[in-house]
């Protein structure tokens, strides 16, 4: 394999930014680095958030990736510039919630974490009409496996007290939601919207900018890498992501 764009997550979630970056630039290799064994981050303070980032950015470092993307909303709201500070030679991408291009009024879905940060809060207050909803339990009951019909009661029933006619639009503010699109889509009848289209287009310019952006016909690779390497987590990771290789 050629030189790899690590994409990082602290669990499935960032499967979701992966394939759409795969769609966009198919002859890259990936690796799909997933702090499993601690996901998800989103219930976590910022400082536990911020120490196993870091971690988790030593490992994926250590492998000289062309790129590092942080396809976690609540990573990139906490501490992206504690990791671009570690790594100043290694260009690293954050994700955010697509709340610019999202219909006004939206309901931005994020998780807890992302909620209580200052970065998050400054980012949200430039835009009007965007109005965030946080989610205790999503992300968990994603990375858990949780049923379609579980997690949608669940989700129907946050949302039991929101007038959605109110609404024109929700943005789903964290990558695991982005997995189970339909369940959301079902709790709250809005036009749903999230980063990971737009953070791989700006990938790719980035990266072609720099002469870095992989050329030609053959498809690139994606390999897994965890930290809870079980045979069982492996297998979960390889059916979200298609078929990848450990």
């Amino acid at each position: 394999m050629s030189k790899q764009i690590a994409v990082f997550d602290s669990g499935v979630g960032g499967i979701s930014t992966l394939k759409e970056m795969e769609k966009l630039m198919p002859a890259e290799d990936f690796v799909y680095y997933a702090d499993n064994l601690n996901a998800p981050y989103g219930v976590r303070s910022h400082d536990e958030i911020r120490l196993l980032a870091l971690r988790s950015m030593d490992k994926i470092a250590a492998a000289n990736p062309k790129a590092i993307v942080v396809a976690c909303n609540t990573v990139t709201e906490v501490c992206i510039g504690d990791i671009r500070r570690a790594y100043p030679d290694v260009p690293v991408f954050g994700l955010q919630p697509a709340v610019k291009p999202a219909p006004k009024r939206t309901l931005v879905l994020v998780t807890e974490a992302t909620a209580s940060s200052a970065a998050f809060r400054e980012f949200v207050a430039r835009h009007d009409g965007a109005y965030v909803f946080p989610l205790a339990e999503a992300a968990g009951m994603i990375e858990r496996g949780e049923s379609d019909g579980k997690l949608t009661e669940y989700l129907a029933e946050r949302f039991s007290g929101i007038n959605k006619a109110e609404f024109s639009s929700a943005v789903l503010g964290c990558t695991h939601y982005v997995l189970k699109k339909r369940c959301f889509a079902a709790a709250l009848g809005l036009p749903l919207y999230d980063g990971n289209a737009g953070l791989a287009k700006h990938v790719a310019g980035a990266l072609a900018v720099k002469n870095l952006l992989a050329r030609g016909r053959q498809k690139g690779g994606v390999r897994i890498n965890l930290s809870d390497c079980s045979t069982s987590e492996f297998a979960k990771y390889a059916a979200f992501c298609g078929g990848c290789a450990p």
